[in-house]
This record gives C-alpha cells, structure tokens and sequence, in this order.
C-alpha cells in the first residue's frame, strides 16, 4: 500500500488522462504500445494484419513480447480496453509488484517485518523504475528479480532453514528435494523465466557461478541437486517464451539482421561510477549539476556512455559498499549470526560475480565473442547488485539492533524506538535520494501530442474506406532504427495505434519484410511514387514532417504537383497526409486492370538483398540499413539477393568504395562464376550488373590485402550516401516512369 501511494505521488498520476500512456515518443514506448494494443486486440501478439501493409508483420524474430508481461496486460485488457489504459495501469502495477517480491525474499533469508518492509519498497523506487519507464515497459517489471535471488540462495544453501553446509547430524531435511520444495521452485523458476530474457538469463548465469564456486570448495551434491532442477526449470520455461522466435527460424533461417554485435556488449556495459553516483536530475541541486557536469566530462564522455537509470541510490550504495568490505576484509563479528555471514558471503559473490561480468571491459566481451552477442545490455544487472546491497543493509541493522538489545543500553524500549527512528530515516531519506521531479511525465505535452494525433487519424478514417492501406514517409526500418532527424525511433506506429481499422506500410521485420519500400523511394523520383503506389493498393501517403529537414516542405510540393491537391494537415502542424481517390480515379482511367496489376507486382516484389555475414558497422549498431559498411575481416562479407518474381530479372549493384588508411587495396565481388574486382585504395563508384534468376543469389566481397597487409574497407551507397538497397532494377525503375507519366 505504500508503495502504491508513494507511485502515484511520484508520479502525480492524477495529472494523467487514463486513455492516453504516460510516454508517447522516444526509447521503445511505442513498441509497447504495439504490444499492449495486441493485447486488447489478439490472443496471438506475434502476427499483426494491421502492419507491413500489404503483408503483414510477424514479429518473431523481435524480442518484444514476453509471455508472463503479455498474459498481465491480458488480464488488465478484461477491464479496459484502451491500450494506453493498459500500458499505464500495467506500469502502476510494477510497484506493488516488485516491493511484494522483495518483501517475501527479504522475510524469507530472515529479515525483520519492519526492515523487509521499508527495504522492499525503496527496492521498488529504484531510479532504474523511472528511468526505464513505460519507454522500456517490461524492465520496469523486474519483481522476478528478488525472487530470482531467492532461488539463488537456496540452490547454494545459505538460507536461515538450511543450516550450515555440511551438518552431518541431518544429511536429510531441506536438503532433499521433496514435493513442496519443487512446487516452491516450480512456481519461482516459472515466473523467472517467463518473465523476460535479460532477468531469466542474468538469475542463471549468477546461479551456475555461484554453484561452481561452491563445488570447487568441496563436494556439495545437495547444492548441485538443487542447481540442476532450478537450471533446468528456468531454462525450459525461458525456451518456453522464446519458442514462437526458434520455431520460426527453424522454418524459415535465422535472420542475421537482427542479430547484436559484440562490440555492443561493451557500449551497453555496466559502469561502476555511474552506479554508485548520484542519480540524473537529483532533488539536490549542486549533486544535479555535478552529475550534469560528469556526464559532459571530456575524459568520460569519450568512454562508452552506456544506458542511464544504473544509479543504486545512497542507500543500496551504503549497503553494496558495506557488502564489499565485509567481503574483502573477511571480517566476522559474534554479533553477526552465522546464517547471516553465509548470506553476506553469497551476496558478496554475487555482486562480485555480476559486476565482473557486465562492466565495461569485462567478461561480457568474452561472452559476447565466445558464446553468444545477443544479450548486450549488461548494465541492467544494476537491479541484482542494488537488492544485494539492501540486503546487505538490512543485515547489517538487524545484527546491530540485536547486538545492542544484549548489551547494557538495550534496555527499556530504546532499540525499539531506535530502530522506528533508523528505519523512518531511510525511508524518507531513500525516496527523497532515489527519486526526482524529472519522474514525472510530461502530461500535458503527451496529451496534446496524442490528441491531434487521433483527430488527425479520425479524419483520416472518414476519407478511406475500411483497412484502407496508408503508405508513410519517411520510410524506417523497423525494429530500432536510429532517429530520422527529429522523428524518433517507432514514432511511425501513431498512426496504427490510434486507429481501428486502416492498415499502415510501417513495420517490416529488417531482413525479412518491407524492403521494396528502400527500392522505390531510393530508386525513383517522389512524381513515381503515387502511381506505384496505387497499383500496390494504397489509398493514401501520411508524411510525418519531423522525418525531414526542410519539415517536409519539399516532398510535400511535389506530390501536391502531381495529385492536384493539397495535403490534410494535423492540428499541431507535425502530419500531413494525401488521400489517393481522385488520383486512383485518374490511373484506373489511364491504365486497364492488367497493366495496374503489373505495375503493384513489380512495386512489391523487387528484388532486394541484405548482409549474410554483418561487416563491421562504422557507426551505430544494430545492422541498420541506413549505415555505412566497414569491413574490417579478411574473410568473406556476405550479400543475399533474394528476386521474387517467377522469371529472370536484369539489375545493377551499386555502390562506393572508400579508402580506409592501412587498409584493403581492392575488393573482389563474386556472383556465381564471376568475379569484379573493384578498387580500395581510391574512392570508386562501382556498377556491376547481374540477371538474377528466381530466388536466392549469394554475393560475396572478399578484401584484397593492401600494402600493409589491411584487409579493412569501407562500402557506401552510390554517390557517399548510406547504403540502402544497393540492388538497382532499371528494367522496373523505367515501367515505373512510364506508368507515372501515362496518369499525367
């Protein structure tokens, strides 16, 4: 309860409009918006007809969904059935959540009700709950974590009922697996693991070290036993979650778009200064500057920036660095028990454990490299450390409280009150630490945002007829793209999430879906545009104009010159739209069915290829589409061209070598038999053409070593620009010209 009363002070939730999310723009809100609307919608949250028009989107290869997240939105979806409903009330539920979990851990390892208590609900105001936000919807429900710990400490037996490691008296008791210590752990390892991949994975890795730490320190068959049913629990329920994602791939290959690099590992590691300062926006003003300061640091600022929201507070700090003296020094006092020193020793290991492994330069890059890059977000261990360092307080006060009840100032109700006083001091103390004005959402500015929106769809709605297709500019690559100048990553789902039944171009899986949107807005003039597509079946182009420098004016004026009309506008001027009827009308009168059919084969079925073998990026991360490619490997980097169509296509490769200083002298392009050799050591543009048979063709470019032995190159798009889809079709780009020209 007063968890739930401090989050909705906080957040002065009754400043909020319950329709409307508390985040409407930035970081993955949308994302999750996508997710919750699925919910309202759809028992199945992986396919969504509404999207990637005119396909569809299938969202398995995204790691968006979790089960356990997606079946509570569910249950909230029962009650309301407005998505921004559902994503906020989901996010008010966290709190609750989260200190509930911490609660019953923190009892379960034999802390007092009052300290469990006040320690569970600064656990559940971490500044990591409000920086994640409803822009990283399903980090901010990391209740498992607590329970995660939990399983921890009772696979190496260090809880307060499993008494020492080695009692000879009682080889029996909790050491055997009986049914109700199963059921416990079916039910923890259950929610562990459906609960998300970063939280499932983290608990295990933590568990498999700390469980090899303590066989290395002799036999402890009871300690594997356990070890072996919670690993194997958790890791079937986590495949579980993840299956609809294996199962696809198996049917139809992995996609090597969406797969992380490893050099992310250490962009997004943990960094210790950042965990152990002050938060970003402190309610105190000088420790708010100073952070401002740090954070603009020449010296740091040229290290990896990592995420934000890894401050652990002044309290769990006090606790991590206590928990770090007490195992560096090997301290050990009468007044501490000896469950207590087994928890602190585990504790110690764990935190020890996760910090070696997720900071910057640590063995997360090992990891990444030997094992697997795909969990690259290191820094989110930063929940693990600050329970441990709670823990570790509340143990810490708890033996001090006692110590001080046997001795000869314990009489009387002094250590009662002392302890009412210690624990009302971290309480008010740790919130006030842990928490900023900055929390707070922007209502009012999300409020307009979202109401001009849906007008603006609305109106939208009454032009076009029911699961009319929208085709959006500009065009971007779904999932995590970098921003297109001030529209932000997933801005373009507005449009699906405000409306019911329209379908919208946006949302194509990288390297599975959407790409002939890169061929036609690349490889024509905007006049092209309309007449393709409508043969392709839109019936309208929605301009987002924060996607464009000029705010669009440019785009805007040649389609208003070729439609004959001007566009709708949004009430905060930020969208436009052109609603196709009467061009439609036009080109159906020009041209015979047939013809218009011919012309939405060839607009949503070139040819397209994407990287096999990801090179290097040179900026960014994430495999973006809109990036430059360095290579930076001797071997081979892959191309697939994939030609849809059932006969033989004519196209041309395009692109620009650059020069990279100590690198490659030349690049040898393999299609088939054929080999091109284009030159590395100058800037060249490059024009290779190729007739592609039906279905998949594979590129090869392999880096001719320069003089000093470099193998690195740099390839861009033709003229220096981003690459994009380098396959040029001039057969398809021609029909385009000619069809447009036929409707003026």
């Amino acid at each position: 309860m007063v968890t739930c009363v401090l989050a909705v002070v906080l957040l002065r939730v009754w400043e909020a409009s319950w329709p409307i999310p508390f985040a409407y723009s930035g970081g993955d809100a949308n994302a999750y918006g996508l997710v919750a609307k699925s919910a309202t919608e759809t028992a199945w949250p992986y396919a969504n007809e509404y999207l990637n028009a005119p396909f569809g989107q299938e969202l398995y290869d995204v790691p968006l969904v979790d089960a356990l997240p997606f079946a509570m939105m569910k249950l909230i979806a029962l009650v309301v059935n407005d998505y921004g409903a559902v994503v906020n009330l989901f996010f008010l539920m966290t709190f609750p959540l989260v200190a509930l979990a911490a609660f019953y851990t923190f009892t379960q390892v034999g802390l007092r009700l009052s300290i469990a208590s006040v320690l569970s609900v600064l656990f559940s105001l971490l500044p990591y709950h409000f920086i994640r936000g409803e822009t990283h919807l399903f980090l901010s429900s990391y209740f498992t974590v607590p329970l995660g710990i939990l399983l921890i400490f009772w696979v190496v037996g260090c809880l307060p009922d499993q008494g020492p490691p080695h009692r000879a008296e009682n080889p029996k008791g909790i050491y055997e697996l009986d049914w109700r210590r199963l059921i416990w752990a079916g039910i923890l390892t259950a929610l562990v693991g459906l609960n998300g991949l970063y939280y499932a994975f983290f608990t295990l890795l933590l568990m498999v070290i700390l469980l090899a730490f303590r066989q290395l320190r002799g036999v402890d068959r009871q300690s594997l036993k356990r070890g072996v049913v919670v690993l194997g629990l958790v890791g079937l329920f986590a495949l579980v979650n993840t299956a609809p994602t294996f199962v696809y791939a198996a049917a139809h290959g992995s996609n090597p778009v969406t797969e992380r690099s490893p050099a992310e590992s250490e962009l997004f590691g943990l960094k210790i200064t950042s965990m152990v300062l002050p938060r970003e926006g402190h309610r105190v003003a000088p420790l708010s500057r100073y952070m401002e300061e740090y954070a603009e640091f020449p010296t740091f600022g040229a290290a990896p920036r990592s995420e934000s929201g890894q401050a652990l507070g002044l309290v769990a700090t006090v606790g991590f660095l206590a928990l770090l003296v007490f195992g560096l020094s090997g301290i050990r006092r009468r007044w501490i028990s000896e469950s207590e020193v087994r928890l602190l020793r585990e504790a110690f290991a764990l935190v020890v454990t996760a910090v070696l492994f997720a900071v910057v330069t640590g063995f997360a890059v090992l990891f990444a490299v030997a094992i697997s890059p795909q969990i690259r977000s290191w820094n989110r261990v930063t929940v693990f450390i600050a329970f441990c360092g709670f823990l570790a307080l509340g143990i810490l006060v708890q033996a001090g409280m006692r110590r001080l009840s046997d001795s000869r100032l314990g009489t009387g109700r002094r250590p009662t009150a002392l302890l009412v006083a210690l624990l009302v001091v971290l309480l008010i103390g740790g919130v006030f630490d842990q928490t900023s004005p900055m929390d707070i959402p922007d209502y009012a500015g999300v409020r307009r945002s979202f109401e001009s929106d849906a007008a603006f769809v609305q109106r939208l709605e009454e032009r076009l007829p029911a699961e009319a297709a929208v085709f959006q500019l500009p065009y971007m690559s779904f999932p995590e793209s970098r921003d297109v100048n001030r529209m932000a990553n997933y801005d373009p789902l507005k449009g699906y999430l405000q409306a019911g039944e329209l379908e919208w171009s946006y949302g194509g899986v990288k390297g599975r879906q959407g790409p002939w949107q890169v061929s036609l807005l690349d490889q024509n003039a905007t006049q092209v545009w309309p007449a393709a597509l409508v043969a392709a079946g839109f019936g309208a182009i929605w301009i987002d104009r924060n996607g464009y420098i000029d705010n669009g004016a440019a785009v805007e004026a040649e389609l208003t010159e070729v439609l004959g009309k001007t566009p709708m506008v949004s009430r905060d001027r930020r969208l436009s739209a052109f609603v196709l009827d009467d061009y439609a009308e036009r080109v159906r009168a020009a041209w015979d069915p047939s013809e218009i059919g011919r012309q939405g084969e060839l607009t949503l079925y070139a040819p397209t290829a994407r990287w096999v073998r990801e090179p290097v990026p040179s900026v960014g991360v994430n495999g973006d589409t809109g990036m430059r490619r360095v290579v930076r490997e001797s071997e081979p980097t892959e191309l697939r061209v994939e030609n849809p169509g059932t006969g033989s296509t004519s196209v041309s490769l395009r692109g620009r070598s650059k020069p990279v200083p100590g690198g490659a002298s030349a690049i040898r392009i393999d299609v088939g038999d054929r080999s091109h050799v284009v030159d590395a050591g100058t800037e060249t543009e490059f024009v290779i053409p190729l007739s592609l048979r039906p279905g998949e063709t594979n590129i090869t470019l392999t880096p001719v070593a320069g003089d000093s032995g470099g193998t690195a190159f740099e390839i861009t798009g033709p003229g220096g620009g981003p690459v994009g889809n380098l396959l040029y079709n001039d057969e398809v780009n021609e029909s385009h010209r000619e069809f447009a020209e036929g409707v003026s």
